[in-house]
């Protein structure tokens, strides 16, 4: 079995904020002229894949992935509106996640997301969460303005999560955190960068965790992974990343899981996609090399499955 536990959604009716005179900072899809339509602001071209489940589908069948876990894709993540706008356009969102979710009638679970500027409220919403079925938070690095997932005020919510047995997926979302480059330095470096930056941070500061928090970190960790031993040599700190902490697979190599699994743990590394972004030919080379590697079968399925969404794994 194949278990996803990073695959974006992006539902095709997203709540209309962007009417005239309001903040111009609001997802929405546009119309193009080809008759495509792109993802505003930023302008990424997007298609189908985002939001058909029946597309999804076929692609997944394609890869022979059983079970995809979806997550708003992270330009949805509202960190820097107004805590009452942002919480409403999260239920909007998780709702819309839900709904995916049903239409895939088995194929699919979900991970909400959290108005995560204002601690309460965002502790507020994970029992609307799982009144939804979703099984998971996505959170992104940046969780208001001048906040980012280190600071301490996130405590608390990571003890609500704790609490209500909701893993989380920590994804990048600052923009540009180290400056403004070429976009696949942006995307590639930077972004992946943000995380190992961010979560750094918070093992720097609060090194503990509450009992029972699960943490997978997108892209592999980022640089964290590669660069922490060295980090914690320099530091006189242990060279292993905390238990609490996970990783999924997404955007890597085969040699980059081996180094994963390596340095993680064979039962800390988890599948991954990043579909619809994720390059196919790229995966399904993962998947393959998967297939006839040792860890391979905790990887795809008892890994997700025991310590991130706890699927029945067949």
């Amino acid at each position: 079995m194949r278990i996803d536990v990073h695959g974006h959604l992006l539902p095709a009716d997203l709540p209309e904020r962007r009417a005239p005179g309001g903040d111009a900072r609001w997802p929405a899809l546009v119309a193009t002229p080809e008759g495509g339509r792109r993802l505003e602001p930023g302008g990424r071209v997007v298609d189908d894949h985002y939001w058909s489940v029946a597309r999804r589908t076929e692609v997944l069948d394609g890869l022979g992935i059983d079970v995809q876990v979806l997550s708003p894709l992270p330009a949805l993540l509202p960190w820097w509106a107004e805590a009452g706008d942002a919480r409403d356009w999260c239920r909007a969102v998780n709702e819309a996640t839900a709904a995916a979710v049903s239409a895939g009638r088995g194929r699919f679970l979900g991970l909400g997301i959290v108005p995560t500027q204002d601690t309460d409220l965002a502790a507020a919403e994970l029992d609307r969460i799982k009144e939804l079925g979703l099984v998971g938070v996505e959170i992104g690095t940046a969780v208001d303005g001048q906040r980012s997932f280190a600071d301490a005020s996130v405590d608390a919510f990571l003890v609500a999560c704790a609490e209500a047995d909701l893993p989380i997926l920590l994804h990048p979302n600052r923009p540009n955190p180290c400056g403004t480059t070429h976009p696949a330095l942006d995307s590639g470096i930077w972004a992946t960068s943000d995380t190992a930056l961010v979560m750094g941070e918070r093992l720097f500061r609060h090194p503990g965790a509450p009992a029972g928090l699960r943490v997978c970190l997108a892209h592999g960790g980022g640089s964290l992974v590669w660069q922490w031993s060295r980090v914690a040599t320099s530091t006189g700190r242990g060279a292993e990343l905390p238990e609490w902490i996970s990783v999924d697979t997404a955007g890597c190599t085969c040699r980059q899981v081996d180094y994963l699994v390596d340095v993680v743990g064979p039962d800390r590394v988890l599948l991954g996609t990043d579909l619809p972004a994720g390059r196919r030919p790229a995966i399904a080379a993962l998947l393959e090399g998967l297939d006839t590697s040792p860890a391979g079968e905790a990887i795809c399925a008892h890994n997700p499955s025991a310590a991130f969404v706890k699927v029945a794994v067949r």
